[in-house]
C-alpha cells in the first residue's frame, strides 16, 4: 500500500473466507507477484475479528465512505458501475442496509432499507452513519477487513509468507495477516498508527 489507501487493488467477488483450526487461512491464492501491503492489527483473534452483525451496501457515490467504514471493521459491500436495480436487488438478497446519496433510488426503498447520506465530506458522512448505526461501529474491530475486498483479514503463520514478502520485511516483522479474497499480505508499518488515530477521531466526533 505504500502509505496510500487508494493503492489497494480491486478484489474478485463471490469468494468466501476459509478457515482451519486456530483461524489459519487455507488455500490463499498465490499471485504471480506478491501483493504486499504494510497494514496489520497485531492483536488478532478469530472470535473478535469477524463480526456477524449489521451489513451494509454503498452506492457508487460513497466509495471513500465505504473504504473508511471497512477500515473501521464494518461490513460494507461496494462496487462501481452497478445499476440501481442490481444494487437494490443485491442489498435485499444479502440483507444489507443501503447507504446512498441517490434521491431517486430511495423512492423505491422502505425506510428501514436505507440510510440517505446528505453530506459531501467523508468525515461528515461517517458522522451521519455513526448517528444511526453506532451499534455497528461499536461491534466492529478497526483494520480487521480488507479496505476494498471487504473480506475479513485472517492471521497467517510467518512461515507461510517467507517467499511472498520482501526479505527485510520478513526479517523485521513477526506477525502477518492475509486477505482470503484477493491474496494480499499485510503487516504493521509506521503509517498504521496514523490510520488508527483518524479512525478514533471518526468514531468519536459528534
Amino acid at each position: 500500500m505504500g502509505g496510500h489507501l487508494g493503492d489497494i487493488l480491486k478484489a474478485p467477488r463471490g469468494q468466501e473466507p476459509r478457515l482451519v483450526a486456530g483461524g489459519v487461512c487455507l488455500a490463499l491464492p498465490v499471485p504471480d507477484q506478491p501483493k504486499l501491503h504494510p497494514l496489520l492489527v497485531i492483536e488478532f483473534s478469530q472470535e473478535s475479528s469477524i463480526i456477524h452483525g449489521m451489513r451494509f451496501s454503498a452506492d457508487e457515490m460513497l466509495g471513500k465512505l465505504a473504504r473508511w467504514l471497512r477500515l473501521a471493521g464494518v461490513d460494507v459491500a461496494y462496487r462501481r458501475e452497478i445499476s440501481d436495480a442490481d444494487l437494490v436487488a443485491e442489498a435485499r438478497r444479502d440483507n444489507r442496509i443501503l447507504l446512498t446519496r441517490d434521491t431517486r433510488l430511495i423512492r423505491t426503498l422502505k425506510p428501514e432499507e436505507f440510510l440517505f447520506i446528505t453530506k459531501d465530506r467523508m468525515e461528515e458522512q461517517f458522522s451521519e452513519f455513526r448517528e444511526r448505526f453506532g451499534d455497528a461501529l461499536g461491534e466492529a474491530r478497526s483494520l480487521s477487513r480488507c479496505a476494498e475486498c471487504n473480506a475479513p483479514l485472517l492471521p497467517l503463520p510467518k512461515a507461510q509468507v517467507v517467499d511472498r514478502v520482501w526479505p527485510y520485511v520478513f526479517a523485521s516483522q513477526s506477525a502477518f495477516t492475509g486477505c482470503p479474497s484477493c491474496g494480499k499480505i499485510y503487516w504493521r508499518a509506521t503509517h498504521v498508527e496514523k490510520i488508527l488515530r483518524r479512525l478514533e477521531r471518526l468514531r468519536a466526533n459528534p
